[in-house]
């Protein structure tokens, strides 16, 4: 590795030199905000599941025609177990949550033969690839090694200091794979909570309000009348209309059954604090605008308020595709390509479709293809080649029966792969003609009338 100096961000007081950098803002606070929010805390939750639990696939990565089948084995390997601890999605679930709420998040690589000399707090990368472990980063810290603010290139260099209450552990750059978006300087992301801090303290102050006043969720109106004429009833919408119509603010109105008919009460103590929830609902509008989520997806608001549905949840998908293709290339450049990984430069893991509206157009379009390859294949119109290239995309077959539309592939001709003339089908097999699967029917079927009479 070349070393290298940059002075392009040189003259700051951002840091020092062979020190591990601190953010401006510590990052354990906006874990500890995010954590005591709900609202940022569902949010995220909401963004994590919408990117990770969709169908996976291993394909070619870019400059390749195909994946060999040793990559493909190891990159599925990698993905059932990245470590001893995860065989799920942990991984990658604790990686996505910190990628959305601090804008980055660390990776751990561990190698057969990682180095901690003389028993020091420092770790080098070393032998094969063993394990991937996902690191708070919350706790993750970078060191500069250069007058210029930059992490250094020398191998000997620690790069990285992770600090876990009195204790630090510092690693060189091999051992850690970091992704970051929305960079401030050079070293660390700029979190979304940032510019939310006031917001959110105002919404967690107000709620821890609101619950001394009411044990619960506050409902907006409730009506328990029990069994009542159709005069009372009519009485009671009444009141209850009257009430709505003349009140500053309908929250906390209820009405409750008594011995001798039903009576009207407000939970809330003025209309001053009916407006509180008016401004909880703020700002949660403020916090799921910073994070591109559509609060009726969180059952907040109805569309309208910020646009139709439809344009919320493009921007929103927009979002969570950009959060995709991060994470894929950090997969990708970090482990699969990387000569200290999984060395399968041939292989990249790309997320299926997130867009339902996208998932229900593809169905759409492959049933009509589907349809179409039927059609033309039953009318000799198109060549089995033909099929292929145009509705599947898929290579041609350097047979004679591909190209000439008139014959029929031997998979439908003979349900074993290979062609044979009519006169040499097995006696058993005749009269079975339109039999697809011939595992699924008895051996000796169709039954003749003599059986038929036995077995009835």
């Amino acid at each position: 590795m070349k070393k290298l100096a940059s002075l392009a961000d040189y003259g700051s007081s951002y840091w020092q030199e062979g020190k591990a950098v601190s953010p401006t803002i510590e990052k354990s606070l906006l874990r500890r905000v995010a954590e005591s929010s709900r609202t940022v805390d569902g949010i995220l939750r909401r963004m994590v599941e919408d990117t990770i639990n969709v169908e996976r696939f291993i394909v070619p990565a870019p400059g390749y025609d195909e994946v060999s089948e040793a990559s493909k084995k190891k990159v599925i390997e990698f993905l059932r177990s990245p470590n001893p601890d995860d065989k799920g999605m942990e991984w990658l679930e604790e990686f996505v949550y910190d990628f959305y709420l601090f804008c980055e998040a660390y990776w751990e690589m561990c190698g057969s033969a990682d180095d901690n000399p003389k028993d020091t707090d420092k770790w080098y990368f070393g032998g094969e690839f063993q394990a991937l472990w996902h690191v708070d980063a919350s706790s993750m810290y970078i060191i500069a090694n250069n007058k210029t603010g930059q992490m250094s290139t020398d191998p000997l260099d620690m790069c990285y200091e992770q600090k876990v209450n009195r204790d630090k552990v510092q690693f060189d750059a091999r051992k850690i794979i970091h992704i970051a978006r929305f960079r401030k300087g050079r070293l660390y992301a700029k979190s979304p909570l940032v510019s939310l801090l006031n917001i959110i303290a105002g919404q967690i102050n107000l709620t821890g309000y609101l619950t001394g006043l009411y044990d619960g969720e506050i409902p907006q109106q409730i009506l328990n009348a029990g069994d009542m004429d159709d005069k009372k009833m009519d009485r009671l919408i009444a009141l209850m209309q009257e009430q709505i119509e003349n009140a500053q603010n309908p929250y906390g109105i209820i009405a409750v059954n008594v011995p001798k008919g039903f009576q009207l009460e407000k939970i809330m103590d003025s209309a001053e604090s009916g407006k509180f929830i008016e401004a909880l609902l703020y700002f949660r509008e403020e916090i799921c605008g910073v994070f591109g989520m559509p609060p009726s997806k969180m059952g907040w608001a109805t569309p309208g308020k910020l646009g139709s549905q439809t344009d919320m949840d493009d921007t929103y998908y927009d979002v969570v595709e950009r959060g995709q293709d991060k994470i894929e290339k950090a997969l990708y450049f970090g482990t699969l390509a990387s000569e200290d990984g999984l060395n399968t430069p041939d292989a990249y893991i790309k997320f299926g479709r997130v867009r339902p509206k996208q998932v229900k157009i593809e169905a759409e379009a492959n049933a009509k293809n589907a349809r179409a390859i039927q059609v033309n294949r039953q009318e000799q119109i198109m060549s089995v080649n033909e099929v292929r290239i145009k509705f599947l995309n898929l290579p041609k077959i350097d047979e004679d029966w591909a190209r000439d539309p008139q014959l029929i592939s031997p998979v439908l001709s003979n349900r074993g792969g290979t062609e044979t003339e009519p006169e040499e089908e097995k006696e058993e097999e005749k009269g079975a003609e339109n039999i697809i699967l011939r595992s699924t029917v008895p051996k000796d079927w169709p039954y003749d009338n003599e059986k038929n009479k036995k077995k009835s």
